[in-house]
């Protein structure tokens, strides 16, 4: 009976092997399972030290956990902050990057990589770093505040003012007062001097007494931008096509070598409230060393009114009179007025604006026979033109560089049928900082100008020539290209090509063009 019983009752080989098996389990399970608890409760022992500012515990804490849990993804996030605010921003690095390879989808990682590479130094890759954290980060406002520092050390003043701004409305408990500061300094780069004082002005309230106040009074007492600016520049060009020779003139020299000069400046006259405004001159010249018939001087002067609509909007007014000389003998008095429209957004700035232009050429048709108009008169280009057209500038690659792009529709009313024409003209730039402070500006725009009549330019023809035939169309195509550095404070070098080739249905208007030159430009502070 009882061998009965225990052959009836005795286990089966698979359910021993079954039993044996989940044992194993259990025993090779239970370290992890300890592991894994030991490394959550050093992570909540850790977020409580660093909720007291005990960072110096936080770190030796940190060095002093067993085993894997010194490598938790969690808990070196919490490390690589504390050293942040310890200032041991080699070592946040280190920290953030080691939690993002045990944990790549960890978030703020590369918020904190980004910010502990830009307290060393470290510009291009940090913005990298931030860019790599959009989208990944709770801490939005940290965000675009280190993407504002970012951007206000590489001289790119308005965005970086931009940036700081949507982050301290974002959470101003998380960056104020460093974000308004900033942005206070980035709006008087800018020379937006009701935002700056606006700006500063939040810092003294959130800080009273404090030293992020201190340094707001000086920023608005003793280191406020100039209300006048100025700066001068001086180069050499080579131009192959001085006297824009079409293929249908007789053949002639037209290239030369030739100085030229720019200078320009401003004052600002009226700052109140979300108004400023004041008054811009600038002289431009050449002196050709042999075709000196084509040398130029071009004085002008203008006023502008600034109004602040919003924090991201600005309503400009400018006026500009302008007198040209050719060879010294007047050539054309030029006036234009241009309201302009700026918003910033999230992804760049836009400007709309419309415009009107007055020309009056200072040289006279001499008369016609008694039935027929004269030919210059029908040459004439005294007349008026209106603008109307819109950019967008965009930040790209990690916010080192900026794409633009714009359309622009111009119509001119000329007294003489020659140039009473309409324009449509499209064009694509950037702007980019390179290596060894180096910056890159091209830009490449193409425009197409349909005549309201036929050219009076026929070959063979004596004056004045037939009016028959198709309009004018003209085709224009432009590049341009700049490399500049800065050599010292206030004094860059740099060079500049530009090209331009126009195709027309009349062959007096067909030509290119290359100029290429070497600049100084001398900013006085």
């Amino acid at each position: 009976m009882i061998e009965a019983y225990r052959s009836r009752h005795r286990p089966s080989a698979l359910v021993v092997r079954a039993g044996g098996m989940c044992a194993l389990a259990l025993l090779l399970l239970a370290p992890r399972a300890h592991a894994d608890d030991r490394a959550k409760v050093l992570e909540v022992r850790a977020e409580r030290l660093a909720a007291a500012h005990r960072c110096d515990e936080v770190v030796a804490l940190a060095a002093a956990a067993p085993g894997s849990a010194r490598h938790d993804a969690r808990l070196l996030r919490i490390v690589a902050n504390c050293q942040i605010e310890l200032g041991r921003y080699a070592d946040a690095f280190d920290s953030a990057r080691a939690a993002k390879q045990t944990d790549p989808e960890l978030e703020d990682l590369d918020l904190l990589m980004g910010i502990a590479l830009y307290h060393q130094g470290r510009l291009a890759e940090a913005g990298d770093a931030l860019a790599a954290a959009r989208g990944h980060t709770t801490r939005e406002a940290e965000l675009d505040l280190y993407t504002g520092l970012v951007l206000l050390q590489r001289s790119r003043t308005r965005e970086a003012a931009l940036a700081l701004e949507r982050a301290r409305r974002s959470d101003p408990d998380a960056v104020e007062p460093a974000a308004s500061y900033y942005a206070g300094l980035a709006w008087q780069a800018e020379r937006e001097r009701t935002r700056a004082e606006a700006a500063l002005d939040r810092v003294r309230a959130a800080d009273p007494g404090g030293p992020w106040a201190q340094q707001a009074e000086r920023a608005l007492r003793g280191e406020q931008p100039n209300r006048w600016w100025a700066s001068v520049s001086a180069g050499v060009e080579y131009d192959d096509n001085v006297v824009l020779r079409s293929a249908g003139s007789p053949p002639t020299d037209e290239d030369d070598f030739r100085a030229v000069w720019f200078a320009e400046g401003g004052i600002r006259l009226l700052d109140r409230g979300d108004w400023s405004g004041g008054v811009l001159a600038s002289y431009s010249g050449s002196a050709h060393f042999d075709l000196s018939d084509f040398d130029t001087h071009y004085p002008s002067a203008g006023i502008w009114l600034d109004y602040l609509v919003d924090d991201d909007t600005l309503l400009r007014t400018r006026y500009d009179f302008g007198y040209a000389w050719v060879d010294y003998d007047p050539f054309v008095l030029t006036q234009r007025v241009r309201e302009s429209l700026l918003h910033g957004w999230a992804a760049g700035t836009t400007e709309v604006f419309v415009a009107g232009e007055w020309n009056d050429f200072r040289f006279n048709s001499p008369p016609g026979p008694p039935s027929v108009p004269s030919l210059l008169s029908l040459r004439d280009r005294d007349g008026a033109g209106i603008f109307a057209g819109v950019e967008h500038r965009l930040p790209v690659w990690n916010d080192r560089a900026q794409l633009r792009a714009g359309y622009t529709y111009m119509r001119y009313w000329a007294d003489g049928t020659e140039w009473d024409y309409d324009s449509h003209r499209v064009h694509l730039g950037a702007t980019a900082l390179l290596a060894w402070d180096v910056s890159l500006d091209v830009e490449g725009a193409y425009a197409y100008q349909p005549h309201r009549d036929p050219t009076t330019f026929v070959p063979g023809a004596p004056p004045p020539p037939p009016l028959a035939g198709h309009d004018r169309r003209d085709h224009v195509w432009t590049a341009y290209a700049e490399l500049e550095k800065p050599v010292a404070e206030h004094v860059t070098l740099a060079t500049r090509y530009r090209y331009l080739h126009s195709n027309s249905n009349s062959i007096f208007f067909e030509y290119d063009r290359h100029i290429v030159g070497a600049y100084v430009t001398v900013e006085i502070p």
